[in-house]
Parts: C-alpha cells; structure tokens; sequence
C-alpha cells in the first residue's frame, strides 16, 4: 500500500456557482490541508478535478499515490472513460466533445507523473479526512453549514415516498393474511370443490394472489415480499 493517501473533495453552490475544492494528504504520517474557491460559473464535476489536481500537484517528485473522491464523475472518467476519449480526439462515445477536456489533461499528465490508484467513497462516508474535505470545499464555495442542493432533497423526498409505499404496501398485506387466519383449510376446501377465484375473492375480501399462495400451501411470509 503506498504511503501517500490524498482525501479529495469539491462543491458548488448551486451548480453554474460559486465552487470550492479541497484536499487532505497523509505522507509518512504527517497530515497536510489545502482548498481554494473558484467564482462565477463552477460545477461540481469541474471543482472535483480541481481537488485531485491540486492535491496530486503538491506531492512533488515521482511517488505513488491513493486518491479517494466521492464523484463518480471523476471516478469512472479517470478510471474507464479517459482512454477511449484520447482516442477518439476527445470525443465521447455518443460523439460529442467530451467536457472538462482542460482539467482530464491536467489530470492526465499527472497520472503519467505518479502511480495513482484511485477509490471511490460514498458522499456520506464516516471518514474523517473525507468529511474535513467536504467542510472545506463548502466552506470555501460559501455553502453554509446544513444546506441541503435541491437534487438531493428531492432524491431523498422520492427515497422516503417509495419507503413509506413498501410500509404501506406490507401492513396492507399482513391484514389481509390477519383476516383469512384460521380459515385456510376452509379456503383450499372450498376452491377444491370448484369454487372461482372470483366468489372466493368476494367471499373472502383478500387479494387473489393471497388465496392462490393459501392453496398452494405457500409460507405466507413469503407472499407478504412478492413484488
């Protein structure tokens, strides 16, 4: 494992805003700090590269580096599309020109300086350099402390609807079961005597797919997952 790990991170205040990167370095147990800010038109993406960038910047001679990022923007650029955009005279696959091109060659010419290896972290991650980071950078992009990006407080509002459906969803189907207990080997009686689904439904007040998993003899703890 290589003795020089850099913690990167950048925000935006809005993006097409005002941006802040920063990085964290550990070399030879030694921690070293830096950010800046970027006015007028920044993005997230571009304030990533940036923190990368500076980072491996301030390592100086030839050395061997771990980068950890929290975009996977920067992640999957560095480490699977880049090639193919040289190749192809920095284009993307779709054949448009690929954004950030400045920065990707900044970048490029240090990763033939150094070896880096490259992590992705989650945005969330309990690690303490990561989270100086990120203090940092929206510090530096004038984000104040607790603000939530309108994307994320919609990508949270939509995760908390679809928890509150399969909750609603389950409790549905845990009555249904609560009314037919008892009542099962009737049910299978009866549809053996060749009454329809449909009477069984009217008669019974559950969902078909309830009363099928009843015939069946099917654990009804697995009927309450079934999509």
């Amino acid at each position: 494992m290589t003795g020089i790990k850099i913690s990167t991170d950048g925000a935006c205040y809005g993006n097409y805003g005002p941006g802040g990167w920063a990085y964290v370095m550990s070399r030879d147990g030694v921690k070293t700090e830096a950010s800046g800010a970027e006015q007028g038109l920044a993005t997230g993406n571009r304030m990533a590269m940036r923190a990368a960038i500076e980072g491996l910047s301030a390592i100086g001679e030839s050395s061997e580096a771990l980068v950890t990022t929290d975009s996977q923007y920067l992640h999957s650029g560095i480490t699977a599309w880049l090639p193919g955009w040289k190749e192809a005279h920095w284009q993307t696959a779709g054949g448009k020109r690929v954004e950030n091109r400045d920065l990707w060659e900044a970048l490029d010419l240090l990763c033939q300086r150094h070896k880096v290896h490259w992590e992705w972290v989650p945005g969330n991650s309990a690690d303490a350099d990561h989270e100086r980071c990120k203090f940092l950078a929206n510090q530096e992009a004038g984000i104040p402390p607790g603000f939530v990006p309108a994307w994320q407080g919609k990508k949270e509002k939509k995760v908390k609807a679809r928890q509150k459906a399969n909750e609603d969803r389950l409790e549905q189907r845990r009555a249904a079961i609560r009314k037919v207990a008892g009542l099962e080997d009737e049910i299978r009686a009866r549809r053996a005597d060749g009454v329809s689904w449909r009477l069984l439904i009217e008669q019974y007040g559950v969902p078909e797919s309830l009363l099928r998993s009843i015939v069946r003899n099917r654990d009804l703890n697995a009927w309450l997952l079934d999509p």
